[in-house]
């Protein structure tokens, strides 16, 4: 999980959350579990990408975008949101 939260991210700790979920629900009964995050979603902090040590050089422009300074920077706004969420173990 990243260290720091941008102002538009939210506090939820969603991993968490869900760990907490698991550990109350009856063992070896079915499950439904509604995961609605607002990250990655706008509006994303301008500029928190590189803030956070992204460079430019790094982001993947897929082709239907143009390769801009831009486009690469509010890439890396949106990975750092990503970022938030911890990999699966």
């Amino acid at each position: 999980m990243i260290a720091e939260l941008t102002r538009c991210m939210s506090n939820n700790d969603y991993a968490g959350n869900f760990a907490d979920f698991l550990a109350q629900r009856p063992e070896g009964k079915p499950f439904c579990f509604w995961y609605g995050a607002q990250e990655p979603h706008r509006a994303y902090e301008k500029g928190a990408g590189l803030k956070s040590g992204k460079t430019l050089a790094n982001a993947v422009v897929p082709p239907f975008l143009p390769d801009t300074p831009e486009v690469r920077s509010d890439i890396l706004d949106d990975c750092l949101e990503i970022g938030k969420f911890p990999p699966p173990e």
